[in-house]
């Protein structure tokens, strides 16, 4: 029977397709293009199956009107899927439209199923076709030795220098100092490192740091309040020793307001000392040393 014959035809070349399709895949460079072989390879593969199928459906009846009939649709949805994937495949070096010019006639949908396999067989040839041109040309372009042209020079990275206040902004986001019990580091060694870094960030300039010590709810707020000043001004003395000028620290204790977790106890976030960067003119507003109360917590260090 004619369309089983073509139908085979179609099969078995589509069969000897795959390796050339593989091989092609081998031969391009780019993810793009390795992208359309591996779309036609799919399309080719899944054709093989379905053709085979179609196929055993007309030989275990090869006068059924009906089952002729409903296999039409199938393969000329199939012929379309290959003509696709020939346009895959002619895309890797811009030939458009296939290997074979389409007609009038081929952009008609067949009404009889032999119309139908003679089309898918011409689509499955024009697929193989193509693909063979196509490695061709692409295998012989790499014999080509054009000269590779110099890479483009790097583009010019402008660095913004972060200013001394910008950076001591960005350390009092990040650092904060913890305490277990009274004024004891929770963590001593890393406190250590945090204060050194501190003192390096404030050499060279004049801006003014407010050392602000807190307390969780534990022991309640006639002890606190001592508390957190003496936790302030610990880091304070601290940073003095360091180099750092007395009048440039403000040594401030707060018991309220800012806690960090529900937890209390020697491991609790609360228990610390902060950093806030002073606005400008600050420092300057008053001179002498200052025992203000504010709200009920001492501040320590100038007005």
């Amino acid at each position: 029977m004619k369309p089983t014959r073509s139908l085979g035809g179609s099969a078995q070349r589509l069969g000897l397709l795959m390796d050339e399709l593989k091989g092609l895949e081998q031969l391009v460079g780019k993810p793009e293009e390795k992208a359309r072989v591996r779309r036609a390879l799919a399309i080719a593969q899944r054709g093989e199956g379905e053709i085979n199928t179609y196929r055993a459906t007309l030989m275990s009846a090869p006068r059924d009107l009906a089952a002729m009939r409903d296999l039409r649709v199938p393969i000329v949805a199939l012929s379309n899927r290959l003509r696709e994937a020939t346009e895959q495949v002619s895309g890797l070096i811009g030939i458009a439209g296939g290997a074979v010019a389409s007609t009038g006639h081929d952009r008609q949908e067949p009404q009889d199923i032999a119309v139908a396999a003679e089309r898918l067989a011409a689509e499955t040839q024009r697929l193989s076709s193509m693909t063979l041109a196509v490695g061709k040309a692409i295998a012989q372009s790499r014999l080509i030795k054009l000269p590779t042209p110099p890479p483009p020079p790097p583009p010019q990275i402008q660095v913004i220098e972060q200013s001394p206040r910008e950076k001591l902004m960005a350390f009092a986001n990040q650092y904060a100092l913890f305490f277990s019990n009274g004024t004891d580091y929770l963590k001593p060694g890393e406190s250590a490192a945090v204060l050194d870094k501190l003192a390096e960030l404030m050499r060279g300039n004049t801006i003014l740091v407010r050392v602000v010590g807190y307390t969780d709810e534990k022991g309640g707020a006639s002890r606190n309040s001592p508390l957190s000043q003496s936790r302030a001004e610990r880091v304070r003395a601290e940073l003095i020793g360091k180099g750092v000028a007395a009048n440039r620290l403000v040594a401030i204790g707060r018991v309220d307001g800012a806690n960090l977790s529900l937890a209390v106890g020697s491991d609790s976030p609360n228990r610390r000392v902060q950093f806030e960067i002073g606005f400008e003119g600050e420092a300057k507003v008053g001179s002498r040393t200052s025992n203000r109360l504010e709200g009920g917590r001492q501040a320590v260090g100038p007005l």
